[in-house]
């Protein structure tokens, strides 16, 4: 299950993960299939009111979010 409406979404440098922020606060994990369909991977967490930032880095070790409460999470 995703999250409508989705304001934010960042495909990892690879291309092979997808994550999403929704208003909900909710952050998902995808993985991108070489058909290019999605699969869920999970939640990682809620965050908060509203997603606003996500940011992957160079390595995908590590991803950042922060929401609308003005916090952030390096996952």
């Amino acid at each position: 299950d995703g999250h409508l409406p989705l304001p934010r979404l960042r495909f990892s440098p690879s291309g092979k993960r997808l994550v999403t922020g929704g208003v909900d606060g909710r952050v998902l994990l995808w993985r991108v299939t070489p058909t290019g369909k999605l699969e869920l991977l999970g939640p990682i967490q809620s965050q908060g009111p509203s997603i606003l930032t996500i940011v992957f880095d160079n390595a995908e070790g590590r991803l950042f979010t922060a929401g609308r409460s003005g916090q952030g999470a390096l996952w």
